[in-house]
């Protein structure tokens, strides 16, 4: 701030005007600076960003599952427990019975019965794996709009006006007090599952608000034209805000999504390298092997007599002297991860070769252990590595779901490429 107030203050009348020029009115390139580094956060190729949108769908199908499954039983629950006795309670020589039952199936059918279907649907594709082919994220946001659309049009005083009757009159007086409450607060509940509970990604997620606050709006133009006071911007900013904060928390989450969905991808296809490497040295070892000189039950009897119980041991120890010296290069990564201080780093399992591949299971104290897993395809690489809390008990994988990328800053604050020892001292 004390820089830009200088350089501001020490500014002739041409550059102030300038620097105001391109504060309040961009330049294109600023503009499409901003827009990449701050909104678009898609890949750069199709391909890359197809397989990125296919990793999502199970969650995505999951998360519509559950959304769709609370929202027709707590809608179904409201028909009938609140709605109901409403409709039926009422004196049966009343002028508006009729009117009131209508009103009612056409709420059973738009909250009840639709996402009854949606629900089925989505349920057959998450435990039976059918309509495989449907694009389920945009079918997501498609019901997410719809939610919206129901949620202002559903209401009982608004169907109720669209018919031309007055709803205090029709379903006794109050109702259009509450109905403004109902409206806002539905509103903000498709709100924050459209951009926070689904996992959609950010140029779709914000449809669903958008439709929400779109209906809303029109509603006050076209028939609940008396409740459009005063407060009625007010209403409309705080839904927007809503919005914005909302989309702008889903688009850093999804940055977040697509930089660990790269290090597990680039991981996996590391060890895919890896695997291939292997397979083809140990091709050429089995046919090296085969022309060697073969040797007697008798030379090999004595050779194994050589190798004694006190070489193994040290052969042993100076393999666990090489797992104790790779994993404290990693350790001070592990305490910037933790943001603490680890007293105990003793090396209790390990696999691997530690050229390009190294499994390790190290004892934090407490019972607690950290599992690391470091993989490279060549020696000139850098090790891409990951980790996890683990117990006691927990087996040391190669590959575990609860992985995450190891942070590539120590301590000190510079990038640790290998190993960094004067920080894993500290």
């Amino acid at each position: 701030l004390v820089s830009a107030f200088s350089r501001w203050s020490s500014a002739s009348t041409s550059e102030f005007y300038t620097m105001g020029a391109h504060l309040f009115w961009p330049s294109p390139e600023a503009v499409r600076s901003a827009w990449v580094t701050h909104v678009d956060v898609q890949f750069m190729t199709p391909e890359e960003e197809s397989e990125f949108r296919k990793s999502l769908e199970k969650d995505v199908v999951r998360c519509l599952l559950v959304a769709s499954a609370c929202c027709t039983s707590f809608t179904l629950v409201h028909e009938v427990a609140v709605v109901g006795p409403t409709v039926f309670g009422q004196d049966s020589s009343s002028e508006f019975r009729d009117l009131r039952y209508q009103i009612f199936v056409v709420q059973l059918m738009l909250w009840t019965v639709i996402p009854a279907l949606f629900c089925t649907l989505v349920a057959l594709r998450h435990f039976f794996g059918l309509f495989s082919r449907l694009a389920w994220e945009f079918n997501a946001v498609l019901i997410m709009m719809y939610a919206a659309v129901v949620i202002v049009v559903g209401q009982s005083g608004h169907i109720t006006m669209i018919v031309g009757e007055d709803p205090d009159s029709v379903w006794g007086g109050g109702i259009s007090c509450e109905l403004e409450a109902w409206v806002l607060m539905g509103l903000s509940i498709v709100i924050t599952s459209s951009v926070s509970f689904i996992p959609v990604r950010g140029k779709l997620a914000w449809m669903g608000p958008a439709f929400g606050i779109a209906t809303y709006v029109l509603s006050k133009l076209l028939w609940d034209k008396n409740s459009a006071t005063h407060t009625f911007p007010l209403k409309l900013f705080a839904l927007g805000i809503v919005s914005a904060v909302g989309w702008r928390g889903a688009v850093r989450l999804e940055r977040y999504n697509r930089s660990r969905w790269v290090d597990t991808r680039r991981l996996s296809q590391a060890s895919t390298t890896i695997e291939a490497q292997e397979k083809v040295i140990e091709d050429r070892r089995i046919k090296r092997v085969t022309s060697e000189y073969v040797k007697s039950p008798k030379q090999k009897e004595w050779e194994d007599k050589i190798v004694s119980k006190e070489q193994q041991s040290t052969k042993e120890y100076f393999a666990k002297a090489e797992a104790r010296g790779f994993a404290a290069g990693f350790k001070a990564r592990i305490e910037t991860a933790l943001d603490e201080e680890l007293e105990e780093w003793e090396v209790t399992e390990f696999k691997g070769d530690f050229v390009r591949k190294a499994i390790l299971k190290v004892s934090v104290g407490n019972e607690e252990f950290i599992h690391l897993v470091a993989i490279r395809p060549t020696r000139a690489d850098k090790w891409g590595v990951r980790w996890a809390c683990k117990g006691q008990e927990d087996v040391l994988k190669e590959d575990d779901e609860d992985y995450e990328s190891l942070p590539d800053e120590a301590k000190c604050g510079a990038r640790v490429e290998d190993a960094c020892t004067a920080c894993s001292l500290m």
